[in-house]
């Protein structure tokens, strides 16, 4: 838990818990110029200042709102 990823990793996690063939379109459109290219996020002020720590993996988030989603669309 607490893991760093690109969030590219992050979209194709999600894609895959919904539908693995779903095409992401990944570059279809080009960065600016001067773009940054690689932003992670940092919780340890966060964990530091609360004691908030994550209880379950990113996977296991994703798919449990993915299941509550999926459940109230009717």
């Amino acid at each position: 838990m607490g893991i760093k990823r690109p969030l590219k990793e992050y979209i194709e996690i999600m894609r895959d818990k919904i539908d693995k063939n779903i095409q992401l379109g990944f570059g279809d459109i080009p960065y600016p110029e001067n773009a940054v290219m690689n932003i992670c996020a940092d919780i340890e002020s966060l964990t530091s200042d609360t004691g908030w720590k994550p209880q379950v993996s990113f996977e296991e988030g994703i798919e449990i709102t993915i299941d509550f989603i999926r459940g109230n669309l009717q």
